[in-house]
């Protein structure tokens, strides 16, 4: 038998049992809490609350549709609540076009708002706030520690709705710059030109469609450009572990730190630059540059380039370089320091142009050749290796060493 729970014309708590209750404020501003039955709730007039705190369940609770589904199956249903203090658990908590008040609570929550002017407290946990439902530009800092106020969504129409106790962030489909806080972040930049700060923490920095500026500031953060031409930096406290993604388009990546950040640049003619000066040593850079015609230039730390498919030019700096011309018609200055330079059997015509006899090294152990199968010739401004039996009209594999007139030998390479 349901039970019928009615308050007053002001403002009212209202706690249901164990029984299934139907549950009305009125008037005021109400706050109430439904118990272990199965409870239909009506807040009324007034800004009313909905609150779940009494239960540890995880809750998918939507004040637009009215409905609150607990993991179990039990559905309850909910109307006229402006705003929302979610279980212990783990909540996905919706709004409306009202404007709400959305408190996570303890657990791992996802707080999402509506047309309205909202605000967003994740409580204990790692809590998400997504606003992928508009397309309207907006700057989210979670920062407090920069000096610029509240932490919060500014709007382009000047709209600001506060945000606390919230560690990842989902923008919207327009232009967004996201700053993460002092804690470890996922930022998603979705549709739009995005500017992404993470913190010095392991970040998750997405930027989706649209040409992105992504900086992940320090830590070993996972940074994926996503679609467009993208400008991403590991920033100058990156630790070991961290990974970067251009993904498609042609992107510009940035690593230093004096810890190896690796980065692929996927698809797309893409430039990778490591950055010294920024720590007290050397960065030691890891470069692939996947598809398309890329340019790679290192530090001067221990440094890793491999050109992938394309046209490639590798430039590198100092100290004690792996470079790998990968497939295309290639270009590779290893610069100072001993220098190895690897070749795949399918390279195409690919050129050296600093070559040093006793410093440096020719890989060719994916060919399967003795020095004496080598083909060398020596010109008046270069030497060319010819390597594999070409095909008729196939000039097959080729290495140019630029400048280099003297004579090789076996201890020139890795066979």
């Amino acid at each position: 038998m349901e039970v019928v729970l009615e308050g007053t014309e002001g403002p009212d708590r209202l706690f249901g049992g164990s029984a299934p209750e139907r549950i009305i404020g009125l008037g005021g501003d109400d706050t109430i809490s439904g118990g272990l039955g199965v409870d239909t709730m009506s807040g009324g007039a007034g800004v009313d609350t909905i609150d779940f705190d009494y239960t540890g369940a995880d809750v998918d609770i939507n004040l637009e549709t009215g409905r609150a589904l607990f993991f179990n199956g039990v559905l309850e249903r909910i109307f006229s609540f402006e705003n929302v203090v979610g279980s212990t658990g783990d909540n996905l908590i919706t709004g409306s076009d009202d404007d709400n008040v959305l408190y996570g609570n303890e657990g791992n929550d996802t707080l999402i708002g509506g047309l309205g002017i909202d605000s967003f407290d994740g409580g204990a946990g790692i809590d998400t706030v997504d606003f992928s439902y508009t397309s309207a530009d907006v700057d989210i800092n979670l920062n407090a520690s920069d000096g610029d106020g509240p932490t919060g969504a500014t709007f382009a129409n000047g709209v600001f709705e506060s945000i606390v106790n919230v560690e990842n962030v989902i923008g919207t489909n327009g232009s967004n710059v996201i700053t993460a806080s002092n804690a470890a972040a996922r930022l998603e930049g979705l549709g739009g030109n995005d500017v992404l700060n993470g913190s010095f923490r392991a970040d998750v920095l997405l930027g989706g469609s649209g040409n992105d500026v992504i900086d992940g500031f320090g830590g070993a953060d996972t940074i994926e450009g996503g679609s467009g031409n993208d400008t991403i930096s590991s920033g100058e406290e990156a630790d070991a572990g961290g990974i970067i993604f251009g993904g498609s388009g042609d992107d510009v990546i940035f690593t230093s730190g004096e810890l190896t950040t690796r980065a692929f640049g996927e698809d797309g003619d893409d430039r990778f630059f490591g950055v010294d000066g920024q720590t007290e040593g050397p960065t030691d850079d890891f470069f692939d540059g996947g598809a398309g015609n890329d340019f790679m230039n290192g530090s001067a730390g221990d440094d890793t380039m491999i050109g992938g498919d394309g046209n490639d030019v590798i430039a590198d700096s100092t100290e004690f370089d792996d470079l790998d011309f990968g497939t295309g018609d290639d270009v590779m200055t290893g610069g100072a320091g001993s220098d190895t330079f690897r070749f795949r059997n399918d390279a195409g015509r690919d050129t050296i142009t600093d070559f040093t006899q006793g410093e440096d090294l020719i890989d060719l152990t994916a060919f399967n050749e003795s020095f004496d199968d080598l083909d060398i010739q020596i010109f008046a401004d270069r030497t060319e290796i010819l390597l594999e039996e070409a095909d008729p009209g196939d000039p097959g594999s080729l290495i140019v060493l630029a400048g280099f007139t003297d004579t090789l030998t076996e201890d020139d390479f890795l066979l």
